[in-house]
């Protein structure tokens, strides 16, 4: 049996009572994997907030094995994005993202955690920020490939090596889907799209958790069978 407990689109709202809460249900599932699929800071694309980002820090206490890199936590300039996640005491991926020369990286490509003896691969996508032959492409320090393409390869590199594949996307929902229903990909835990839904069909696994630390879903495997179940948990009212 694996749990996966994910959030999304925190928009820097896990304080408080959602953060009790979200402590409550990690609690109550120990070995459970914790991952977020971007956007939890408060500064926007564009910016980094010279206060640093609190939320990081709650994430980090909490004990996330992983978030996706969403747009709200990309920058053009590597060291302002850096300088935005340096609080963040988990891995950042981003499997479709690429350093231009010279860049050094705040994120990673993929990583693999283990889950009660399961091994389980993570790896994960953003909508493109920067179009290529823009003016912002000129002096951004990093190029976006397709999400789709990036997660067939990365999941078939994934799967050599562990249990269970999982995709976290911060893309629009149609992206997503297509995400889903890839058959290197086990289960997709999806955000960007600030829905709150789940689909668990044979031909695709997809988790939306919806935004602003309103919820968390549980998401258990049971790898015997090979069935999924998939709940929801208020964080606040």
């Amino acid at each position: 049996m694996v749990t996966l407990i994910h959030t999304t689109d925190l928009h820097n709202r896990l304080n408080g009572r959602a953060a009790q809460r979200l402590r409550d249900v990690v609690d109550a599932y120990p070995g459970a994997v914790l991952l977020d699929s971007g956007d939890a800071v408060r500064a926007g694309n564009a910016f980094f907030h010279p206060l640093g980002e609190p939320v990081l820090e709650r994430m980090t206490q909490l004990g996330y094995a992983a978030m996706a890199l969403g747009n709200r936590e990309f920058h053009v300039f590597p060291s302002w994005m850096r300088r935005k996640l340096q609080q963040a005491g988990f891995p950042i991926v981003a499997s479709n993202v690429e350093p231009k020369s010279g860049t050094r990286t705040p994120f990673v490509r993929s990583l693999t955690v283990d889950a009660s003896g399961v091994r389980v691969g993570i790896l994960a996508v953003v909508t493109p920020m920067v179009r290529e032959g823009t003016l912002m492409d000129r002096i951004c320090g990093f190029r976006f490939l397709d999400p789709v393409g990036c997660v067939r390869d990365v999941a078939g590199e994934l799967r050599q090596g562990t249990d269970l594949v999982v995709a976290l996307t911060h893309c629009s929902h149609e992206v997503s889907a297509q995400v889903a229903s890839l058959p290197e990909v086990d289960v997709t835990l999806a955000g960007h799209s600030h829905d709150t839904e789940a689909d668990t069909t044979p031909s695709a696994v997809i988790v939306h958790s919806g935004s602003h630390a309103r919820a968390a879903s549980v998401v258990t495997w049971d790898r015997p069978t090979l069935t999924w179940d998939v709940r929801s948990r208020p964080l606040t009212p």
